[in-house]
Order: structure tokens, then sequence, then C-alpha cells
């Protein structure tokens, strides 16, 4: 690869409540029965279902003892959203 290599990214962004709640649905599970296994608010995971809440580091930790699905996998997640929105508000500037 050389310098000048570019890689295709994606200006899909998806928030990860979005992937929590489908995940959560397919356990069979609510979002009041994770807040209790997380012993948090379900308010708290509504928040992050809803995109008004980012997973944070504490977050995805507590998810992976919830869900058994790693907290990198989440902190990823979280990541790539966020840098989908910044690019999306670049791209908007400029056009």
């Amino acid at each position: 690869m050389t310098a000048e290599t570019r890689f295709a990214l994606s200006d899909m962004a998806i928030p990860p409540g979005e992937i929590l709640d489908e995940e959560i649905q397919a356990r069979g599970m609510t979002q009041m029965g994770l807040a209790a296994r997380m012993s948090m608010r379900p308010r708290t995971i509504n928040e992050i279902i809803s995109g008004e809440k980012a997973i944070d580091r504490e977050t995805a930790i507590e998810l992976e003892n919830a869900l058994g699905i790693g907290a990198h996998y989440w902190i990823g997640l979280e990541a790539d959203y966020r840098a989908a929105l910044a690019r999306n508000r670049e791209r908007e500037k400029s056009a």
C-alpha cells in the first residue's frame, strides 16, 4: 500500500443503541431486564438505545458482563458512529 491508498468509509451513521436494541430483542430481553442485569436505571438503557447517550468505557464493560459481547465491540461501534457523524458534518460544510 502506498500513502495515497484510500479506504472507503461509510457515511451511514448507525447508532450503537440500534444494534444493542436488536441484540436484546434477539435474546428475548427487555430494556428493563437489561437495566436490571446491569444495575442501571431503565432510563439510561433507553437513552443509549435512542442515541441520546453514548456508550462509554464503563458502560461497555457492563454490557460485556451482561451480554457476553466484548467491551471492545461496543467501544468500536461508538467510535465508528461518532466518526461517521463527524465525516457527515464535514461533507455538509464543504457542500
